[in-house]
């Protein structure tokens, strides 16, 4: 779909995170692995995403086979 689409354009430049903003529902909740309680709210969801986007997007990133 289109709003698909324009999530993955925006994930690939970490810069517009008010476009990530726009794109998420208000009422947006963000389940995780390490929390263990559904994170509810547009803010605290782009905290997290924000986080693991500078986590994960980096070029020092690197999974080990073990």
């Amino acid at each position: 779909t289109a709003a698909l689409a324009r999530w993955h354009r925006t994930a690939k430049n970490s810069s517009k995170t008010d476009e990530f903003f726009a794109l998420m529902h208000d009422e947006a909740v963000f389940h995780s692995s390490v929390v263990h309680t559904p994170l509810r709210g547009t803010p605290i969801a782009m905290a997290y995403l924000a986080a693991a986007s500078q986590t994960l997007g980096n070029d020092s990133f690197a999974m080990s086979a073990t």
